[in-house]
């Protein structure tokens, strides 16, 4: 979906253009994070070098803005240094994706209401951003609208999201 809208930007996005500027403006990036590009993430080297749950498996949205705003999470941290480097497979890296899906592909016009929304209901911001996730791989990316699904809420309630593909797929 994110290889799908940077194809369709006309060159305005590139795998080589960093991830952080495609979140909403109500979280301030932390300094590690900055340099992660969409590359880094499609080839696992964020400079995250943890396989364990909490840590780099972790896609609930509590991890993803930590990443982002701290470097870090379950005393896990984002290594400057390794940063398109070294691969170590982790699930954050593609959910940074859901947010970031949200914010390339959107109206401008829509993107403000939603962000006008996060101050005072952030679970709403949260199920809207993953429904536009959803919605965008139903919309672009397979011919069955009824294919993938997206989880706001996890399959055990701990918000954790996820993108299903009921069977048969």
């Amino acid at each position: 979906a994110v290889m799908h809208a940077i194809g369709a930007s006309g060159g305005s996005i590139t795998v080589k253009d960093p991830i952080w500027p495609f979140f909403t403006k109500h979280w301030k990036v932390f300094d590690s994070f900055k340099p992660i590009t969409f590359q880094n993430c499609f080839h696992y080297a964020a400079g995250i070098l943890d396989y364990s749950n909490p840590g780099g498996q972790d896609t609930s949205l509590e991890s993803i803005q930590s990443w982002y705003t701290t470097g870090e999470w379950a005393s896990k941290k984002i290594i400057k240094e390794e940063i398109g480097k070294n691969r170590f497979y982790n699930n954050v890296c593609i959910a940074w994706f859901r947010i970031a899906l949200f914010y390339m592909t959107a109206d401008p016009s829509y993107i403000k209401q939603v962000e006008d929304i996060y101050p005072t209901n952030q679970a709403l911001w949260n199920y809207i951003v993953c429904l536009w996730y959803r919605d965008y791989i139903r919309w672009y990316i397979f011919d069955d609208e009824t294919v993938a699904d997206t989880s706001p809420f996890g399959l055990t309630g701990s918000g954790s999201q996820m993108l299903y593909y009921p069977y048969p797929c």
